[in-house]
Parts: structure tokens; C-alpha cells; sequence
């Protein structure tokens, strides 16, 4: 699904609302999919560009815990990497997405 995404936390902290609000949304492809490797009884959101890369860090453990007319909301642990590269070490923190398909 094509949508809008408000970033709620920064490194595990919550963001003001007002903050929040005076943001650019990022744009992308949502995707909900299992993961296989990390948690096979867990889902991982990811918000994808055309090519198949990454926009945002994703989500692994992510549960949708809201939907309405508007939109929906996504928590879960985003997990980026340190250096960069996927060999290296990874820092995750709660991160919650408010999603707004168009």
C-alpha cells in the first residue's frame, strides 16, 4: 500500500506532537511480512521505494495496534545498523509509525 509515515519516537524517545505534526511524512510502499529468521511468529514493517531499497529503518516485532478511516498506527522495535552495513552490529529502539495511505 502506498502511504504517508510520521515517525512518533528518536531513538527510543517519544517526540512532541507538535514536532511530529511540523514533519514531512515519509512516502513509501508498505509492507507487512513474517520473519523467518529473527521471529517466525513475529511480523516485520518495512517501508519500501520502487527499487525494493529501505527508506526508514524497519520494524521487527511489529503489531498494528490501530486502524481507522484516516489510517493506521504500528508499533514496534526499529532496528538500525551502526555502521551501516548489514554485518555490523544493530541498536534497536521503540518506535511507533503513523501510517496514511493516498
Amino acid at each position: 500500500m502506498l502511504c504517508h509515515v510520521y515517525l512518533t519516537h528518536h531513538n527510543g524517545i517519544i517526540r512532541d506532537l507538535k514536532r511530529i505534526q511540523d514533519t514531512q511524512p515519509t512516502k513509501g510502499m508498505l509492507t507487512l511480512e513474517s520473519d523467518p529468521v529473527n521471529a517466525p511468529n513475529a511480523l516485520k514493517a518495512r517501508l519500501m521505494r520502487e527499487d525494493g531499497s529501505e527508506v526508514i529503518p524497519y520494524l521487527r516485532y511489529a503489531r498494528v495496534i490501530a486502524i481507522s478511516a484516516r489510517g493506521l498506527r504500528i508499533i514496534g522495535s526499529e532496528v538500525i545498523a551502526r555502521r551501516g552495513n548489514t554485518k555490523s552490529r544493530v541498536d534497536c529502539y521503540d518506535q511507533s509509525w503513523i501510517v496514511k495511505p493516498f
